[in-house]
């Protein structure tokens, strides 16, 4: 989530005069964070709400640009003050947050439950949520809920913003080069990034920040057409290229077209984007241009507005967007503990109660913890602690990490089967590892002949304790598992993101010819994961791009057509169709993958537990 970088700073000689405030700007981070809100507690409502989080983007980066670039022009911006000015706004809240759930997550969740939260504690005090949730769940899969810090990802986008935004216009400044070049070419750059990952489907295009920086970007660039003073030789004579992109250069009959009508248009691109943006487009991409195009609108038209004076400065709106970024803090890890202790009792009603909870969480945030240390007058002390109380932040969750979870905990020790079931990949254990002619390895129950040989992807290796239990019982003949995951064992089907799969097929021929002695063959995959992608801009929920490839011509599963998957199952046909001539051959279909086969909803309503022995 954004940091909401505050327009409105008392005794603060750096900050912007109260002359400068825009009541409006605190609106319209009210009807972000709202929007935020509405689509956790109720995605099938608010499909669009996450959008928020753009318009957020293009405020901070409109409201740090206008700070920064007019101190550099007064010659008053230090380092050292803008990076203290953002740990007093930030960090407070963020470590009050990291602490409750930390302390939740003692009481309440599994070892490798809290294992995954001190990583992400840890993750949340260096600002790198959004690359470690890079490689775990998507935002809008299922499994988000049980990430109670998933908010925390555009924090980092903005606080990696942060660290690099200062030092690159000071030292355009200091350079004399065009402020307003430089931004533009790092914005055109960060949105044609975008583009191009939206065009390859690829993971990175939520989360990492070269695909967002662009509507921080736009943000500052707004700054900057508002601010052409700031653009100026040495000999003080304007820029002509500056002028000519000016809104004042535009001869527009101010009649027709003022500024009433720009925020409308803004506004008007905000609701398009909320109505017509959803989980199911890749997004940002140009979906994206939609919220932040609008939020520039509306900040543009001035405050002077209808809108923008009668809407958006409502005394409650503005409340709300001062106590925001607590807010969104609070909100989505109530949230997404309740999800996880409450499980089936997660209803609607209890989601109000909980945005309720985090309306009063932040206030209190905000009135005794922000503003007496955002605005205390030591601040050179209170800087110290923070950033001292943030490092033990750090240590309190990385030892958490380490010890796995302390799984010896009452509450995780006494749900230690279910925790087993809950992280079942060590697969391996009780067998044996040996390695093929070529370096590849696999596994078998024991160093006699191979008799079955289990081949697939990962889903095939959750019959691996349950073979090696029923080898060691006698009643199972010496096995081997040979598997890749992410690779579905059908000739000719590959995916770019798993160039390990091109020998798959291979592989598996080689290890049958130097294991003669295998009878039966079983053969396993996540099928719907491969099969049952849709053939739009939806991507399945591994982000993955399989294909049927054919005389070097690609038929990819999501066409419309179909014809990669159709291929594919003819494919598969063929080759089991093969491998019966000479072995008796299972085809194992995929294993259940309903909600209700998740370990953790066995446990129930976790509150009723936690004094159970």
């Amino acid at each position: 989530m954004p940091t909401f970088v505050s327009n409105k700073s008392k005794n603060n000689a750096n900050s912007l005069s109260n002359n400068a405030y825009r009541p409006d700007i605190d609106g319209l981070r009210a009807i972000a964070v709202l929007l935020v809100i509405g689509f956790h507690a109720s995605p099938n409502w608010i499909k669009g709400g996450f959008i928020g989080v753009d318009i957020f983007f293009v405020i901070s980066g409109y409201l740090i640009t206008k700070n920064i670039v007019g101190d550099l022009s007064k010659d008053k911006f230090e380092f050292i003050d803008f990076y203290s000015r953002r740990a007093r706004r930030i960090f407070p809240a963020l470590i009050l947050v990291l602490l409750f759930s930390g302390l939740i997550g003692w009481l309440y969740l599994l070892g490798p439950e809290f294992k995954q939260l001190g990583k992400h504690i840890a993750g949340g005090t260096i600002f790198i949520e959004n690359i470690l949730y890079f490689n775990e769940v998507g935002y809008f899969d299922a499994d988000a809920y049980t990430k109670p810090l998933l908010n925390l990802w555009s924090l980092g986008i903005e606080e990696q913003f942060y660290i690099f935004w200062p030092l690159f216009l000071w030292i355009c400044w200091r350079k004399n080069t065009n402020i307003y070049i430089c931004i533009l070419i790092i914005t055109i750059i960060s949105f044609g990034l975008n583009i191009y990952e939206k065009t390859n489907q690829h993971e990175g295009l939520y989360y990492l920040p070269q695909t967002r920086f662009w509507e921080l970007g736009a943000g500052a660039l707004l700054a900057c057409f508002q601010n052409k003073e700031w653009f100026v030789d040495k000999n003080y004579k304007k820029i002509k290229f500056l002028n000519s992109l000016s809104f004042e250069s535009i001869k527009i009959n101010n009649k027709i077209i003022n500024n009433n009508i720009i925020s409308l248009i803004g506004a008007a691109l905000i609701a398009f984007g909320l109505l017509m943006i959803n989980t199911k487009v890749i997004f940002p991409g140009w979906w994206a241009l939609a919220p932040v195009m609008g939020t520039v609108l509306i900040i543009q038209s001035g405050k002077n507005t209808l809108l923008n004076e009668y809407v958006l400065s409502n005394k409650v709106l503005v409340y709300i967007g001062l106590i925001s970024f607590p807010l969104y803090l609070w909100h989505w890890v109530l949230l997404s503990f309740g999800k996880i202790i409450y499980v089936e009792g997660f209803t609607f009603a209890t989601r109000l109660i909980l945005v309720g909870i985090s309306f009063l969480f932040a206030w209190l945030t905000y009135q005794y913890i922000e503003k007496p240390i955002r605005y205390a007058h030591k601040v050179k002390i209170r800087i110290e602690i923070i950033y001292t109380i943030l490092a033990l932040v750090f240590i309190f969750g990385i030892t958490i990490y380490l010890n796995n979870g302390f799984p010896n905990r009452k509450f995780a020790k006494n749900y230690s089967l279910l925790v087993s079931a809950f992280n079942d990949w060590n697969w391996k254990e009780g067998m044996l590892e040996k390695s093929l002619s070529n370096g590849n390895t696999y596994n078998v129950t024991n160093n006699e002949e191979v008799k079955i040989a289990f081949i697939g992807d990962s889903h095939v290796q959750q019959f691996g304790p349950r073979i090696v239990k029923l080898f060691k019982e006698g009643g199972f003949k010496n096995s081997a598992f040979y598997t890749i995951p992410g690779c579905p064992p059908i000739p000719n089907v590959y995916d770019d993101k798993h160039p390990q799969c091109r020998s798959f097929i291979s592989n598996i021929n080689l290890f049958l010819n130097e294991n003669p002695q295998v009878q039966k063959i079983v053969i396993g995959a996540c099928w719907n994961c491969y099969f049952e992608t849709e053939a739009s801009e939806v991507t399945n929920y591994n982000n993955f791009n399989y294909y049927y490839e054919e005389n070097n011509i690609r038929y990819y599963f999501r066409d419309i057509s179909k014809e990669g998957v159709k291929q594919s199952k003819l494919e598969l046909e063929k080759y089991i169709s093969e491998l019966s001539k000479k072995y008796k051959v299972y085809l194992l279909l995929d294993n259940p993958m309903n909600d209700l086969f998740d370990p953790r909803k066995i446990i129930g309503n976790r509150l009723n537990l936690i004094d159970l022995e």
